[in-house]
């Protein structure tokens, strides 16, 4: 019997079943002692949401083993009722309870026993959980299983597979454990993934271009491209699979497309990259390249990780489902996840999240009472379905007059969307100003054009607008602000679409846009406003746990490229690596300084751009100085602009 109590665990004995029949004797991984930090979180927690015991405690080993976001690669996936699970791989847990809460068995099987242990102590309120320590290929199972899940478990067979083909017999022997119409679902990192193109390191070996190069330099573990995992699933008896493409990979996935649902250039968003243990590798930045990507059709290859659903029968369905968004940065009230599957659009709620498809249902009705377009809801419990709509995304129809550099048409788009927000909702009397009464400003002056409405609906912005026979309709909305101006909607709006899409302000500058209607005024205001709206969806914890490794350093990149592309025996410039550095940490002040103490001539020689520069940024107001920070991240691009 297995003893918690040096952990600080005093509960009753957990329900599930502790196999230690097959176990060797060692466990031949581990993460180091942070295991036993990790146990003791487990253990000294009643609830099985640790996001500030991740806070208290913080490396990335407890943010892995312990965050919500990993349950995201299976947590929309339609296991059919009283199924049977084997889990291959459970680690310390992060996946196991929610297996558990889908199924009517689950058998996770885990090679280190204390990392079992702490799966057991984990999940210890559910008796339909049976935990086997040992190796797979060693393990003689009494039944068969409708699912077996692979998550990050196939590229380590070449180790602990002992046969002249591994991987293929790995599969093979999984093959025999599935029920006659069982499915396999596998998840694992693409070696073609984007991001080790730009430098980022290989997920198991920690060297950059590791798989890339074949792993000529390691033997760790060996991941594949997606047509060599296709055939090995194939050669290895399952006739029938489906592939998905989770962003930014499959270990903490918040955007999940497949074959039958891509991504276009206007809606690959939902996501944000992250890269362990630092970006001091990279040599470009995978966020400005998937537009390209997206248009020459080849995503699928460069796809960071899979998610595949295997079949033994050509004739089994795989695939019904089609597209995922999850929200796991949220507080956990507001999680939820909207999933496109063969019967339509759907959100999907938790039990802590389903009072948010209240709010999204009383909005719709509110919509509907103004003579808005909305996709029609129904709710059922903790679904609600969507009705699909077609047409072209806003989105799509900005970037098309965007790059015909059609002006007019682009103002003239603009103003049909203000007169969407500001016919969404009644007005309401200026004391109730959410600006004024928030704390924001203690005077605001609404201007004849603009409307201080009723309930501001902040998720009108332009990727939730469709527009079909020149007629608007929304979707996905799901916040109502009281007090709220229209004018402050349009900012986000335009604020949203710029940037993602920086290159629109070379043919429409933002500032003139936010000039023209005469809100560039309010725009400090509007933009702490917006920030501070979002910080009280986010989970805090969450949020600051995942931020700390999607810490990104342009100086890092152009170093690196420099680094590569200079002679041997050419030195470095400090100058240019000194002004990189106030760029890249958006100190555009500290830049100023900086080269305002150089000689004259080094400036004429080195930066002859920056004097102009400088000038534009100390007459610019607020928003355009905020725009050449974030903007201007090197003296590259500087010097490549037209200033």
């Amino acid at each position: 019997m297995l003893d918690f109590s040096k952990y600080g665990y005093s509960g009753d004995t957990p329900l599930p079943v502790f196999n230690t029949k097959w176990y060797s004797g060692s466990d031949s991984y581990s993460d180091g002692d942070v295991e036993e930090t990790i146990l003791k979180i487990i253990a000294q927690n009643n609830s099985t949401d640790y996001s500030e015991a991740i806070t208290r405690n913080f490396s990335w080993p407890v943010f892995y083993h312990l965050t919500h976001f990993r349950q995201n690669i299976l947590n929309w996936y339609p296991f059919q009722e009283n199924s049977d699970i084997l889990e291959i791989g459970c680690g310390m847990g992060a996946i196991t309870e929610l297996l558990c809460k889908k199924a009517k068995s689950v058998t996770s099987v885990e090679l280190s026993k204390r990392r079992a242990s702490a799966a057991y102590l984990r999940c210890r309120n559910y008796s339909n959980l049976e935990i086997i320590v040992g190796n797979l290929n060693d393990i003689e199972f009494e039944k068969k299983f409708d699912y077996i899940t692979l998550i990050g478990v196939l590229e380590y067979q070449g180790r602990y597979t002992d046969s002249e083909n591994p991987f293929k017999d790995f599969l093979s022997k999984i093959k025999s454990l599935l029920k006659p119409n069982g499915k396999l679902l596998i998840a694992i990192e693409n070696k073609y993934g984007l991001k080790y193109w730009c430098g980022a390191r290989e997920d198991h070996t920690a060297i950059p271009f590791d798989g890339l190069n074949q792993y000529i330099l390691s033997k760790t573990a060996q991941t594949f491209s997606r047509q060599e995992l296709a055939d090995l699933v194939k050669n290895a008896g399952f006739e029938n699979s489906f592939f998905y493409y989770p962003l930014p990979d499959y270990k903490f996935p918040q955007v999940i497309y497949s074959d039958e649902y891509l991504p276009k250039n206007s809606s690959i968003d939902n996501w944000l990259p992250y890269y362990y243990p630092d970006t001091s590798t990279m040599i470009a930045d995978e966020t400005l390249i998937y537009k390209d990507i997206i248009k020459n059709n080849v995503f699928p290859f460069f796809s960071n990780s899979f998610f595949v659903e295997c079949a033994v029968n050509k004739n089994d369905h795989v695939g019904y489902t089609k597209y995922i968004v999850s929200s796991p940065l949220r507080k956990k009230e507001y999680r939820i996840n909207t999933v496109l599957n063969e019967d339509g659009f759907f959100k999907y709620a938790e039990k802590a999240s389903e009072n948010q498809l209240y709010n999204i249902e009383n909005i719709y009705n509110n919509l509907i009472k103004s003579g808005i377009n909305i996709a029609h809801i129904k709710k059922d419990k903790l679904l609600l379905s969507i009705e699909t709509i077609t047409g072209t995304s806003l989105t799509s129809e900005f970037i098309k007059l965007y790059e015909a550099k059609d002006i007019d048409s682009i103002i003239s788009l603009w103003k049909r969307l203000y007169c969407e927000l500001k016919s969404s909702s009644p007005s309401t009397v200026s004391e109730k100003n959410i600006l004024i009464t928030n704390g924001l400003t203690d005077n605001f002056y609404l201007n004849k054009n603009d409307k201080l409405l009723e309930y501001g609906y902040i998720d009108m912005i332009h990727k939730n607008c469709f527009v079909n026979n020149d007629k608007f309709t929304w979707i996905d909305q799901e916040w109502a602000i009281n007090g709220l101006p229209a004018s402050l909607i349009l900012f986000y709006n335009i604020y949203n679409l710029y940037s993602a899409n920086s290159w629109m302000e070379k043919i429409l500058p933002a500032i003139k846009l936010l000039d023209y209607f005469e809100i560039s005024v309010y725009s400090d205001i509007y933009t702490t406003f917006c920030k501070s709206f979002i910080q009280t969806i986010l989970d805090p914890n969450v949020t600051a746990a995942y931020g700390y490794f999607r810490r990104t350093n342009f100086s890092n990149i152009t170093d690196n490229i420099d680094l590569i592309s200079r002679p041997k025996y050419k030195p470095v410039d400090n100058d240019l690596k000194n002004l990189n550095e106030f760029l890249a940490k958006k100190d555009f002040d500290g830049a100023i300084n900086f080269v305002t103490s150089l000689d004259n001539q080094i400036i004429l020689k080195k930066f002859p751009k920056m004097p102009a520069l400088i000038v534009k940024y100390l007459n610019a107001s607020d928003i355009e100085k905020n725009y050449i920070k974030n903007y201007y991240s090197s003296y590259e691009i500087i010097e490549s602009s037209n200033i």
